[in-house]
């Protein structure tokens, strides 16, 4: 059977013949995307969620391959894709003019991108700009690291303002921007307060951030408004999702 020859086949073989059938014109035989609207995006090659912009240099051929295929082979027209706090605060404007690029290869691939701030999976140490992290065999999302982290959150809520002020007025009116995402399931008072905290920074910043989105950590839609204790993250759009 198909499952027996998978079982049998060599690492290296098997990752081989999954790289033929996403290549292959006929991919959607193989599994109906034809519904798919979007997927988070990392470069398959970074070992975490975020941390990669600090060498985005790097990561450019592979977006640009990895977006390419995303919409010609699986037909995705959305991505959501993290940010962090350090990355901004090493060197703000380089990180904005990569957000930048990245947008224009995605929207040259008719894809549209929200960004997300702030979130609490998984790792909270560990977050290194002068090396990346190295995969520990076993591990789930070993390095995927929480932002801001641990050593980040004795200061209160200001230094991160310029983070999500600075950015949004970057890309305030930039139609290649679906949505800013605020915190990825927030866990706990500190921050929770962050979110409620980015909120009111975002809406200082673009007036017309009206529309709001609430999900549970399990991405169920809520209707009711903040409340301290639910922990829910938070999308300001403009437009339509």
């Amino acid at each position: 059977t198909f499952e027996r020859i998978l079982i049998n086949m060599s690492k290296t073989s098997l990752q081989l013949l999954l790289f033929i059938i996403f290549l292959s014109k006929d991919v959607q035989a193989f599994h109906d995307t034809s519904l798919w609207l979007g997927a988070e995006y990392t470069p398959a090659a970074a070992p975490g969620n975020s941390l990669w912009w600090q060498w985005f240099e790097d990561y450019e051929p592979s977006v640009k391959r990895e977006l390419y295929f995303a919409h010609e082979r699986l037909k995705i027209t959305t991505i959501r894709v993290f940010l962090h706090t350090l990355v901004f605060k090493e060197n703000s404007s380089r990180l904005l003019n990569n957000m930048d690029t990245f947008l224009s290869i995605a929207d040259g691939n008719n894809i549209s991108v929200g960004f997300v701030f702030f979130g609490d999976c998984f790792n909270t140490v560990g977050a290194n700009l002068s090396s990346q992290c190295i995969p520990v065999k076993g591990r789930h999302n070993g390095c995927w690291m929480t932002s801001p982290q641990e050593n980040e959150r004795n200061q209160g809520y200001l230094p991160f303002q310029a983070f999500i002020t600075e950015t949004i007025t970057r890309f305030k009116t930039d139609s290649r921007v679906k949505w800013w995402e605020i915190f990825n399931e927030p866990h706990g008072a500190w921050s929770l307060g962050l979110r409620n905290q980015g909120v009111v920074n975002h809406c200082s910043t673009a007036p017309l951030c009206k529309s709001t989105l609430l999900f549970s950590s399990y991405g169920q839609r809520q209707s009711t408004p903040l409340l301290p204790s639910y922990p829910v993250g938070m999308i300001i759009t403009t437009q339509t999702l």
